[in-house]
């Protein structure tokens, strides 16, 4: 799984995670998608743009929601909570697919989801960096 709006904007970084994501079958979450369309819309893209973010999609399972998730979310969240660690709802919402589906994690902010790591059993993927 990835939080794929990196390598959907024009970054430096952005190579190393579509290398890293080469050959791979990529899973987004709901939030993820979520993100991109906000992203899409504050930075005012036009209806091309737009319309090549949503055929991009296809390229993607996107995992849908269901009753179990929402425990993930609730234990993710509740759990980073009870340490001391709290996590953004957007991000236990992530967090949360990626257990749900037993998929790693693939993300340009460890920092964000090392409370899930640490607590709930996420797997995060590092991008190797290349200088």
């Amino acid at each position: 799984m990835c939080t794929v709006s990196y390598s959907k904007k024009v970054r430096k970084r952005s190579v190393f995670f579509n290398e890293t994501l080469r050959g791979c079958q990529i899973v987004l979450s709901f939030q993820t998608v979520a993100e991109l369309f906000k992203w899409a819309f504050c930075n005012a893209w036009g209806a091309e743009r737009t319309t090549n973010l949503e055929n991009s999609f296809h390229q993607c399972i996107i995992a849908p929601y269901d009753r179990q998730m929402a425990w993930e979310w609730a234990r993710v969240s509740g759990g980073c909570e009870k340490k001391g660690r709290r996590i953004s709802e957007a991000d236990a919402w992530i967090a949360a697919t990626a257990i749900r589906y037993q998929i790693p994690l693939l993300t340009n902010n460890r920092k964000h989801f090392e409370a899930a790591g640490e607590y709930c059993g996420l797997k995060i993927v590092d991008v190797p960096v290349k200088k």
